[in-house]
């Protein structure tokens, strides 16, 4: 599950450590942050204004706030050991009752650095390392480690219930740019070790260069690995934790001496919109293709070119499976936009929409002329209709008659999918395996049914 917080710390402005204040800080990975505040981040102004009688009173210079004011592209605090970096934050309420001296303010959160310093260069903190745990990673990966035994079945001469091993499993790289991203096991001792202890085993997704990235480009490489898995799983793969790395951060023992290579972990916290709430195990049964089915660390090499190629397609695509709550008129504008722009990048030139729509046909091939019933031309023509109607809110869509479907918006989206798969040069199992799945094979009676 993706982490929250609920701290109590002080805060303050970067360069602008003498004025602290006291704050309690919450983060839903859902909301985002608020900082609510004992006092003002920028320190209130205060003039002598002269009575009548002589007497001098202090007052509060009200002075009227530009839109700047609201905005704090960084703010530092500390709680206990650890020190914080909000990024993007703007004043959403500021009070002040002059006669009990007392000013609140908060402030909305949409991003946090969670280390053991500050950072003050919001344009490029440079990170070369991260590792991200990514949901349901493990069931696709499908290297196992954990192994169980029961001795006392076997009729052996001991009192030994069961036996659980875990072994290291080899670390799986993939090259990328000039770095590396590797799929790597992680390994857990649950439970109390008195009602109950065990093993947890995950696979997580570390990216690591030679020089320092900028955040929006791990994030944008870790979303490629996550649409990936996402497509093959038929299900969101959320990022339930992001760490950071940092060249100059290595991590030190409680004497300050540095352990080897090791650094310190930076915990990330962001509003991630590309997830869901489900929990639940993926089967190995029931995913549209495997790890292995790509051909390994080779097909993830591959597909990771391909995807920051067309990140911008992959994106507005992905959105529509991500966003359960999007209308399907969305999902289908959106995927008529994306193959449209795919098509032009891919092959560039001049065409109009309804060839464009027929060569990513061609492109895409098996399995995808059984979606849609081996009829190219007529199903061209329906996208190209519907997609003229949606865009200019033309008469048929006001009459609520264009042809606006669930069955359209699968068969769209997987059009896209078997696209962007070919360009990586999947292996033709990645294909098989599609063509065998339940949902699938429903796309595809659906077509036939609407045919006869």
């Amino acid at each position: 599950m993706a982490e929250s917080l609920d701290l109590q710390g002080r805060w303050w402005l970067p360069g602008h450590d003498e004025h602290k204040v006291p704050g309690h800080l919450t983060w839903d990975p859902i909301a985002g942050g608020e900082l609510q505040l004992l006092g003002h981040l920028r320190p209130d102004e205060w003039k002598n204004n002269v009575r009548p009688d002589g007497s001098v009173q202090t007052v509060s210079n009200r002075r009227v706030q530009a839109r700047d004011d609201h905005n704090y592209p960084i703010i530092h605090g500390q709680s206990g050991s650890k020190a914080y970096t909000l990024l993007d934050n703007f004043s959403t309420k500021r009070s002040q009752n002059v006669l009990a001296d007392r000013a609140k303010e908060s402030v909305y959160v949409n991003r946090i650095l969670e280390a053991t310093t500050w950072f003050t260069d919001l344009a490029d903190p440079g990170f070369d390392r991260a590792v991200v745990e990514l949901r349901h990673l493990t069931a696709w990966v499908g290297q196992n480690g954990i192994n169980v035994t029961y001795p006392d079945a076997t009729d052996a001469e001991n009192d030994v219930f069961a036996v659980v091993n875990a072994e290291r499993v080899p670390r799986l790289d993939a090259r990328h740019d000039d770095g590396t991203v590797s799929l790597t096991q992680r390994l857990r001792v649950t439970g109390d070790h008195l009602h109950a202890v065990g093993l947890e085993q995950r696979c997580d997704v570390s990216f690591a260069y030679p020089e320092a990235r900028s955040l929006a480009y791990l994030s944008e490489v870790a979303s490629n690995v996550q649409d990936l898995v996402t497509i093959a799983l038929g299900k969101p793969a959320n990022f339930d934790g992001f760490r950071l790395e940092h060249p100059e951060l290595p991590l030190r023992s409680f004497t300050g001496s540095v352990l080897g290579d090791y650094r310190e972990q930076i915990r990330y916290y962001a509003r991630w919109s590309n997830g869901s709430e489900d929990i639940e195990p993926v089967s190995r049964d029931k995913m549209y293709f495997r790890f292995e089915d790509i051909g390994g660390t080779q097909g993830l090499e591959r597909w990771l070119q391909v995807a920051a190629d067309y990140r911008s397609e992959l994106s507005r695509a992905m959105a529509t499976r991500y966003n359960k709550a999007m209308y399907v008129e969305d999902r289908i504008m959106n995927i008529c936009a994306v193959l449209e722009s795919f098509d032009i990048v891919r092959r560039g030139g001049k065409a109009n929409y309804i060839d464009r729509v027929k060569e990513c046909i061609r492109f895409a091939g098996e399995p995808f002329t059984a979606l849609i019933g081996n009829n190219v031309n007529a199903w061209a023509d329906t996208v190209k209709d519907l997609r003229h109607d949606l865009a200019h809110h033309r008469d048929k869509f006001r009459q609520n008659t264009a042809n606006v479907t669930l069955l359209l918006s699968e068969q769209l989206f997987w059009l896209f999918a078997l696209c962007i798969l070919r360009l990586s040069d999947a292996p033709e199992a990645v294909f098989q395996a599609i063509a065998k799945h339940p949902q699938i094979r429903w796309i595809a009676s659906e077509a036939e049914r609407d045919e006869s």
